[in-house]
């Protein structure tokens, strides 16, 4: 028997719970992310081997690399706003197929030009794929999992850099450069086939296009025994749907937590790239062994996964309280400082960076759901691409950046403590961020609910506008 009253999108999912489509779906989505790291970061595995067959320096890649960046951050803010404007679904199977074409062709490639150009036109879908199915996966699950969801999802593409070296060190050998481009332009095709058959549209995007029949035709998937009854609109789509996405990041009092936010990815991003540019060479210079350098980033990698997902689950847990990230940063500080002191000590050296990886890097990690839970719908893809697009620009400036201090005699030990600068304004923005959010969440859960499309906005995912 149908309910009365429209009911709301984020209470049903949450009485529906966790099933098994919507795993499916979410695992989709963090192999879709896994393929985009392993294509984002293949060419960094491959240089030395293409600069020896090509004869020419490992240096003259550096454009090839900017251009792929370039390409990525192109991607993010542009189609950001096309997902929001014509759904995330179809942005996704377009950029899976985009980046797996043009990673493909680049093993007809003889030149760095032409690298470069690839690069740049695969970098287009590489950023805005990872961007959209985070959105979409948060948008489909019951908001006690809104956060571990979109932290595991956009760890994926971390998992995937992992996965690329471990399959580098076994088909470099064996069939050359070019098999590892293949395998970077197969694997994400076949997930685009796959996606164009299970991959479903976001449910808050259908309701405020106005389509329940879909929206309830997929509630019916996930719950047979759903009752059908009519879904309201999602509050906030509604009334913003006239905005363009990316004026939304900065209207109905949205503006303040998105200048965090920017900041807060640009200089964990710097950190980020700083850490896996230069920590290896840093290492080398002060003695240590490269097997040592090679191990402390391994196991550096893998700690930004674990303290993403735990500072996700810890913000469920608590009903979208991301306040917990608040202390990432400052403890990334105290142990960049120890690495710095420690470097006659390999290993307390690996110590100290697997914490710097799990207290800062898994901090940034886990700044996809907060950008995902600050803003309605209708801006969410936009938010969150805007949000990696700042990003990627301090990828682009940490590694130049380093290279011309290095170029200057800067001591390692300088180095690694001129590395916490970044990392305390990360620790600044984040610490605003996150506290101004919770005061926007307790406002809204304060506010008295009804049967009208106000009460579908989610708590973390739709908070009242000002976050």
């Amino acid at each position: 028997m149908n309910e009365s009253r429209p009911r709301a999108l984020n209470e049903t999912l949450d009485r529906i719970g966790f099933t098994g489509r919507q795993k499916a779906i979410v695992a989709l989505c963090a192999l879709i992310a896994m393929a985009e790291g392993f294509d984002t970061l293949a060419i960094g595995y491959l240089i030395p081997s293409m600069a020896k067959e090509w004869a020419i320096s490992p240096g003259q890649f550096g454009v090839a690399v900017t251009a792929g960046s370039i390409g990525m951050i192109v991607g993010l803010v542009s189609l950001g706003p096309v997902a929001d404007r014509l759904g995330r679904r179809i942005v996704i199977i377009v950029c899976t197929s985009t980046f797996a074409l043009f990673t493909g062709l680049i093993v007809f490639v003889q030149s760095v030009e032409a690298l470069s150009a690839l690069r740049f036109l695969a970098g287009l879908g590489l950023g805005a794929a990872l961007a959209n199915v985070i959105a979409l996966a948060v948008e489909l699950v019951p908001t006690r999992s809104k956060a571990k969801v979109a932290t595991l999802v956009g760890s994926g593409a971390v998992a995937g850099g992992v996965v690329c070296g471990l399959v580098a060190q076994v088909m470099l050998p064996a069939f050359g450069w070019t098999s590892i481009f293949v395998v970077g332009a197969v694997i994400p095709l076949l997930l685009a086939v796959v996606a164009m058959w299970m991959l479903p549209e976001s449910v808050e995007y259908l309701l405020a296009k106005g389509k329940q029949a879909e929206a309830q035709r997929f509630l019916l998937q996930i719950d047979p025994r759903d009752s059908g009854a009519p879904l309201a609109a999602v509050g906030e789509v509604t009334k913003g749907a006239s905005k363009a996405p990316v004026a939304a990041l900065f209207t109905d009092g949205h503006g303040p937590g998105t200048i965090l936010l920017w900041a807060a990815s640009f200089s964990a991003y710097v950190l980020t790239f700083f850490l896996f540019t230069w920590v290896p060479t840093l290492l080398g210079q002060a003695g240590l062994s490269p097997a040592t350098s090679a191990n402390a980033m391994s196991l550096t990698l893998l700690a930004t996964i674990a303290g993403g997902l735990a500072m996700a689950a810890v913000a469920d847990r608590r009903s979208g309280d991301y306040r917990v990230m608040i202390i990432g940063f400052p403890l990334a500080c105290v142990f960049i400082y120890l690495t710095s002191a420690t470097l006659d000590y390999p290993a307390l050296v690996l110590i100290s960076l697997i914490a710097v990886g799990f207290f800062g890097i898994g901090t940034q990690n886990a700044l996809s759901p907060v950008a995902a839970a600050m803003y309605p719908s209708h801006a969410r893809s936009t938010g969150v691409s805007w949000m990696q697009g700042m990003g990627r620009v301090g990828s682009l400036i940490s590694p130049i950046l380093g290279g011309l201090l290095l170029s200057q005699g800067i001591s390692e030990v300088t180095m690694f403590r001129l590395a916490i600068v970044p990392t305390l304004v990360a620790a600044i923005a984040i610490s605003l961020l996150v506290t101004r959010l919770w005061v926007t969440q307790r406002k809204a859960a304060s506010q008295p609910r009804s049967g009208s499309s106000d009460s579908n906005t989610v708590v973390p995912a739709d908070p009242t506008p000002g976050a």
